[in-house]
Parts: structure tokens; C-alpha cells; sequence
């Protein structure tokens, strides 16, 4: 935070009330809006790691749903090809 209060003025560099009224400004109202950053910077990170979290909880939602369907179907061929065995043992 202190990044925001360089460089520093001396009467070589910047002088005179206009110094003064700047450098009032720099270390009270500068500095409070470099304090607010982080926090916002965090918010929005979070923001963007919830919304990937829900991202991602939506597919594996959705792989979950497909392997339930592929079990379905993997189920449902086991059944058809115990019924053609059978019926193939039955004309024998």
C-alpha cells in the first residue's frame, strides 16, 4: 500500500501549497482506495472460483447421469443376450 505514497516530495521535487493539498490527498484518500483493491481483487476471485465450482458440480452431474444411462443399457444387453442364449440352448 505504500507504493501509492512514492515518490516522495521534497522541496526540490514538488513545493508550495498545491504539494501540500497533493500530498494531503495521496496519504488519506489515495491511500484508503489502495486498501479497498485486495478486498476487491478477493471478492472477485471468489466470485470466479464459486462460478467454476458450480461449473463443475454441473458436470459431474451430468456424467453421473450418463453413466446411469450407460448402466441402463449395459444392463439391458446382459438381459438380451441371457435371452438368446437361452432361447439358442433351448433348440438344441
Amino acid at each position: 500500500m505504500e507504493i501509492c505514497l512514492e515518490p516522495e516530495f521534497s522541496s526540490k521535487t514538488f513545493h508550495g501549497n498545491n504539494s501540500n493539498n497533493y500530498d494531503t490527498y495521496r496519504r488519506i484518500q489515495l491511500k484508503e482506495g489502495f486498501k479497498e483493491i485486495p478486498v476487491t481483487q478477493i471478492m472477485d476471485a471468489m466470485a470466479k472460483m464459486q462460478e467454476k465450482v458450480n461449473e463443475l458440480s454441473d458436470e459431474v452431474s451430468e456424467i453421473k447421469d450418463e453413466i446411469s444411462g450407460l448402466e441402463d443399457r449395459q444392463d439391458s444387453l446382459r438381459e438380451q443376450r441371457a435371452e438368446i442364449k437361452s432361447s439358442n440352448e433351448g433348440n438344441q
